[in-house]
């Protein structure tokens, strides 16, 4: 069922997502078309079929794609939710406007996506950046935002280790007749999920490594993906880490020539930011949908 539910959303957004966000991915794919065209006609295979196509198999293709990775980030923006609300409950005011900022900075990097931003810093009256620097300026966006989660590291694991004694709070603010084994399994079973913290405990690397995966993953898949198309783009000659047109590289190759003829900067572009869109748009979702979670329904 969770997973029909993904695979349609994921349909939904990929069909939708060129009247909202600059991808152009129809664009992209009309362009691929014409380019397998191009290279047939080169090599003189019949091409009739491939001119003109229609691309519901890239709309199900990619959501089946895509679906499977909306499934895998629900755990982790769920449990790094849980993380940012129970973090704000014992820190300094400089501390939690930190952890605004590190919640809120996947929202920037998805509205720097969107059609409405693009026109009004790119085509606006004062046209404040170029497309070059717009599209750099989303890399260094995910950058920043994995830079900031690293330095807010220490509120958010210290919330997730404190959920045990959150919790035997909870239990012993609870009226009612409740018998001492049954609280001490509770307690058992919330001190084997979380771990115990203070200043001279250690905790061993597995049991660390357990915690810092789920607070990590979603911004480090966020972060990689955004890389890779940076590294992509600026190896197919599109955009440099300057937001400067870069020099254009020759390549002798006949096999990376034809490669380069299909998969140009136009397509790359497009592939790469519907994945970076879709994997932003989910975790900000799912991260809204995690805190409303853990502010309404499951205080602690």
């Amino acid at each position: 069922m969770f997973a029909a539910i993904f695979f349609l959303f994921s349909v939904i957004f990929a069909t939708q997502a060129d009247n909202f966000f600059d991808i152009q991915l129809l664009k992209a794919y009309d362009h691929f078309c014409d380019n397998i065209a191009t290279l047939m006609n080169e090599t003189g295979i019949t091409e009739s079929y491939a001119r003109y196509r229609d691309p519901i198999l890239l709309y199900v293709s990619m959501s089946v794609l895509f679906s499977f990775i909306a499934a895998m980030l629900v755990f982790p923006n769920f449990r790094y939710a849980s993380m940012y609300t129970n973090a704000q409950q014992s820190v300094s005011r400089l501390t939690k406007f930190g952890l605004h900022i590190t919640f809120l900075l996947p929202l920037l990097t998805l509205l720097s996506f969107s059609s409405p931003v693009k026109k009004q810093l790119v085509f606006g009256p004062r046209k404040l950046l170029t497309e070059n620097q717009l599209d750099i300026m989303r890399v260094y966006l995910a950058i920043l935002t994995l830079v900031v989660r690293i330095a807010y590291k220490a509120p958010h694991l210290q919330a997730h280790l404190n959920l045990s004694s959150a919790k035997l709070k909870a239990l012993q603010r609870e009226t009612g007749y409740i018998r001492n084994i049954a609280l001490q399994a509770t307690v058992t079973v919330c001190i084997k999920t979380s771990f115990r913290f203070s200043a001279i405990t250690r905790i061993s690397a597995p049991s660390y490594y357990s915690i810092l995966l789920p607070y990590f993953f979603p911004s480090s898949l966020h972060c990689c993906s955004k890389l890779q198309e940076g590294v992509t783009l600026d190896i197919l000659g599109d955009l440099s880490w300057t937001g400067m047109p870069p020099a254009h590289i020759a390549h002798s190759a006949t096999v990376v020539g034809s490669l380069r003829s299909i998969f140009d900067a136009t397509v790359c572009r497009a592939i790469w930011s519907f994945s970076l869109v879709f994997v932003t748009f989910t975790n900000v979702v799912l991260s809204f949908m995690g805190v409303m979670y853990n502010s309404y329904f499951l205080p602690l």
